[in-house]
C-alpha cells in the first residue's frame, strides 16, 4: 500500500465541547424540559416518546428531536416506527447531519448506493458538506466518517474505507459505530471467492470433526 494517504482529515477540527448548530436551533422554551427528557429516555422511553412527538408537531424542522425520538422507539424495540421517524427526519430536516446519516444507513441496507450519494450531494468530506462551519463535535466527525467508511466498503473502495476507519478509530475505537465500521470493512475486504473457500473449509472441518467423534464413539463401544 502507498505511503500517501488516499484521504486526509487534518482539515477537520473537532471538539468535545457543546456547540450550537445554526441550521437546527432549539426553541429556548423547551430546552430545560428536553434536558430532563434526555436524562430519562432509558428509564421512561414511553414518556419521552409522548413529549417528543408533541414537540415535533410544534417544531417539525428540528432534526435533534427526531433523532431522540428514533432512539426512544429503538429502546422499546419498535424498529419499524424508529425507521419511520428516520424518514420523517430526513424529509423535514434534511440539512441536519444526523438526519442525513440515519437515512443513509437505511438506504445502504437496501443497497441504494446512488441515493446514498445524493443524500450528501455527492460530497463525502465533512468540510465540503458544511463549508460554513469551522469546527465539528467529535460525535459528528466520528459518525459521519463511519457512514462514509461503510459506503466506501460496500462500493468496494477499500483504501478509502480503511482510511475512514483509521480516522474514526483515532477518535474513539470503542464507539459502536467504529466497531460496526470495522466489521463492514472486514467483510467487504475479502473477495467473494475467498469468502466461499473459507466457508467451505470451515464446513469441511466441522464435518471432519463430527466424523472423527463418531468414529471414536464407535471404537469405544
Amino acid at each position: 500500500m502507498s505511503d500517501t494517504p488516499v484521504l486526509t482529515f487534518n482539515h477537520i477540527r473537532t471538539t468535545t465541547q457543546q456547540i450550537n448548530i445554526p441550521d437546527n436551533p432549539l426553541p429556548p422554551a423547551i430546552i430545560p424540559d428536553l434536558q430532563k427528557v434526555m436524562k430519562t429516555m432509558a428509564t421512561d422511553p414511553d414518556g419521552a416518546i409522548e413529549k417528543l412527538e408533541r414537540w415535533i408537531k410544534q417544531n417539525p424542522k428540528i432534526g435533534l428531536l427526531y433523532n431522540l425520538l428514533a432512539a426512544c422507539y429503538s429502546q422499546v424495540k419498535n424498529e419499524k416506527e424508529a425507521e419511520a421517524v428516520v424518514v420523517r427526519s430526513y424529509q423535514n430536516a434534511p440539512n441536519y447531519m444526523f438526519s442525513k446519516m440515519s437515512y443513509a444507513r437505511l438506504l445502504m441496507r437496501d443497497k441504494k448506493w446512488n441515493e446514498v450519494a445524493a443524500v450528501f450531494n455527492n460530497k463525502f468530506d465533512l468540510k465540503e458538506l458544511y463549508p460554513q462551519r469551522t469546527v465539528f463535535h467529535v460525535s459528528e466527525a466520528l459518525n459521519f466518517y463511519s457512514v462514509m467508511g461503510e459506503y466506501y466498503a460496500y462500493t468496494k473502495n477499500m483504501p478509502k474505507a480503511w482510511a475512514c476507519y483509521d480516522y474514526v478509530k483515532s477518535l474513539d475505537e470503542k464507539d459502536p459505530a467504529v466497531q460496526q465500521l470495522y466489521r463492514v470493512v472486514m467483510v467487504n475486504a475479502i473477495p467473494r471467492w475467498k469468502a466461499g473457500l473459507i466457508i467451505a473449509g470451515l464446513v469441511l472441518l466441522v464435518v471432519g470433526l463430527i466424523a472423527l467423534i463418531a468414529w471414536g464413539i464407535y471404537r469405544f463401544f
